[in-house]
């Protein structure tokens, strides 16, 4: 008999900055991968505020790859993987 588990993981990072930030890039690799023992039923990656361009891609090892850029002021980042 095979049990299945499942789990929902959050992982959030936050940035606080004492200047306003006028633009900044980021590279998030936080999404988990597929393999013969997990299967990644739903996943999701929010950041705030929301970015002006994002673009997403799997890596040559199979990592999902989000690239984002928030060319506006901002004080904080949050970045939120569920």
């Amino acid at each position: 008999m095979t049990t299945i588990t499942r789990y929902r993981i959050v992982h959030r990072s936050f940035y606080n900055y004492d200047e306003p930030m006028s633009s900044g890039a980021s590279v998030a690799r936080l999404t988990p991968v597929d393999t013969s023992r997990q299967t990644v039923v739903e996943t999701a990656l929010v950041v705030e505020p929301t970015p002006d361009e994002r673009a997403e891609w799997l890596d040559r090892f199979g990592n999902h790859v989000v690239e984002f850029r928030i060319d506006h002021p901002h004080r904080s980042l949050s970045v939120t993987s569920t």
